[in-house]
């Protein structure tokens, strides 16, 4: 069962170092710690610096795809 309409659109991108959690916003640093894994990253991922480059890469694609016509702003 093809689950995509048109496979050839679909692109994969890998964020190298990331892990599952990476991709939540950062916590407040009283949430932040070994006892929280959604708050942790694997070493050497920034999650800080990750999330403010992702912002414009969805608006771009949002653009890409969507239109500028669509956006809330």
């Amino acid at each position: 069962q093809q689950r995509v309409r048109d496979p050839s659109r679909v692109t994969l991108r890998i964020v190298q170092g990331a892990g599952h959690f990476s991709f939540l916003s950062p916590f407040p640093a009283h949430m932040a710690g070994a006892d929280f894994p959604p708050s942790t990253d694997p070493p050497g991922f920034d999650r800080e610096a990750f999330h403010k480059t992702l912002p414009p890469k969805i608006e771009a694609f949002l653009d890409r795809e969507l239109g500028r016509s669509r956006r809330l702003h």
